[in-house]
């Protein structure tokens, strides 16, 4: 599995909120390595529920992993603006920026992630 998905399925899980059930299997799918399956559906539950914050955080990071920059960014944005407090959204965007070389854009992102949860590790390793 890709690292950004492990690290987002676990913090997902440990976020303590239940997932939908559709969620939970797109994010099996990802565990087991099946991207175009889980994106397929993770669409479909965007379609469903265009205001789905967990949907499109999982959908963006899929679509990182598999280097569609366009999409990646457009749901990870969506998701931040949903739900504006939630590091883990931000440090996601900033991680596939990152990735997508747009480090300026990326490095807010990741401080924005690193000011609403200042124990966020992982944002701080992707800030350095």
């Amino acid at each position: 599995m890709k690292p950004i998905l492990v690290l987002l399925l676990s913090l997902l899980i440990s976020a303590g909120e239940a997932p939908e059930p559709s969620i939970t299997h797109a994010r099996e799918l990802l565990a087991q390595g099946s991207y175009a399956v889980a994106i397929q559906e993770l669409r479909g539950i965007v379609k469903a529920s265009p205001d789905n914050p967990d949907a499109r955080l999982l959908l963006g990071s899929a679509l990182a992993a598999e280097g569609q920059r366009g999409e990646s960014i457009q749901q990870l944005t969506e998701a931040v603006r949903l739900k504006p407090d939630w590091a883990l959204a931000y440090n996601a965007l900033g991680f596939a920026l990152s990735r997508f070389a747009e480090m300026e854009a990326a490095q807010g992102a990741l401080e924005r992630a690193v000011e609403l949860e200042p124990g966020f590790a992982e944002a701080h390793i992707n800030l350095a």
